[in-house]
């Protein structure tokens, strides 16, 4: 492999003078400089990007930690993300998780070594205790309390809120909702189950579905509310969920999926609209900002059942 100080020999220049010339730096004549760019196209000369981005001290890549990356929830987030860091110039390394507590530190870990300039947080299992030497290269996708973290958030619990009052008001009183993590683990878990119980009360133990993430999760799901005929409305963590429910009940049952994917309105049922994309750009425009920072989001009730009957 050809190195710099091979270039430097044949050239009869000095590896600093080489250097100067690889990255486009001043103070070389243009005889010289033409002399050594020869011999760089001639040998075929390719740079070590990244021991050249770490002498600068930068490896101009930004670290995502992501959970899945193949749900539509986060792949919505990704593609935000990716398209501004590339209007930035900026390249995009995914380190999927699985909630691995371990997995996550692994990453921070490398991160602090340059692997990375920095991370956005889609979602974590660890406490924010364990990202705090690093809060000045992480922006979180969550709402952070402490007010020294960047993060930006949606606000889920308003919008959860006006999906419950609006199945209220058309005279529901049968709600099931399902979550993935448990409400514990997982904020937006939490914002669905607190807004439920402000309108609904405390919520029954067989209206609460647990581990749902996926299409054929929908479907279990759907094979239990087929078995309880007095249940009105399903209010799920997801359009695959939601769809997967559909396809197995017998019955009408309103249904509320997230994410406003192209499920949602081919099967047409009501979903929440909430603002991913915008999330991902808004996130990687405040890792630029290299500050703290709380940035709130909207999402939309978007009701394609508004004279469901539930009598």
């Amino acid at each position: 492999m050809t190195t710099i100080r091979e270039i430097a020999r044949l050239s009869g220049s000095s590896v600093t003078t080489v250097s100067r010339v690889i990255n486009h730096h001043p103070y070389v004549s243009e005889e010289k400089r033409l002399k050594i760019q020869a011999i760089i196209d001639e040998l075929g000369y390719k740079p070590n990007i990244l021991a050249r981005n770490l002498s600068f001290g930068k490896s101009n890549t930004l670290g995502v930690m992501v959970p899945y990356t193949n749900q539509p929830y986060f792949d919505a987030i990704l593609s935000g993300i990716i398209h501004q860091a590339f209007q930035q110039g900026m390249m995009v390394s995914l380190l999927p998780t699985d909630y691995d507590k371990e997995v996550e530190k692994s990453y921070l870990e490398k991160m602090a070594t340059g692997a990375f300039d920095g991370m956005i947080v889609l979602s974590k299992a660890n406490p924010l205790s364990v990202f705090a030497p690093y809060k000045e290269q992480v922006v979180f996708c969550e709402k952070i309390e402490d007010p020294s973290y960047a993060s930006i958030y949606i606000d889920r619990l308003t919008v959860y809120r006006r999906v419950f009052q609006a199945l209220k008001q058309q005279g529901c009183s049968e709600v099931a909702i399902t979550i993935n993590r448990a409400p514990e683990k997982s904020t937006s878990a939490r914002y669905l189950v607190d807004a439920y119980q402000e309108i609904y009360g405390v919520i029954p133990e067989n209206r609460l579905f647990k581990d749902c993430l996926t299409y054929e999760d929908g479907c279990e799901v759907g094979r239990h509310c087929g078995q309880d005929p007095t249940l009105q409305a399903v209010v799920t963590n997801g359009d695959e969920i939601a769809a997967g429910i559909q396809a197995v009940i017998e019955r009408p049952l309103f249904l509320v999926g997230q994410e406003q994917t192209l499920l949602s309105e081919i099967l047409n049922f009501s979903t929440i609209c909430h603002p991913l994309m915008e999330l991902g750009e808004k996130a990687t425009h405040l890792f630029q900002e290299k500050r703290p920072k709380t940035i709130q989001l909207t999402s939309t009730f978007i009701n394609r059942q508004p004279d469901f009957s539930f009598s």
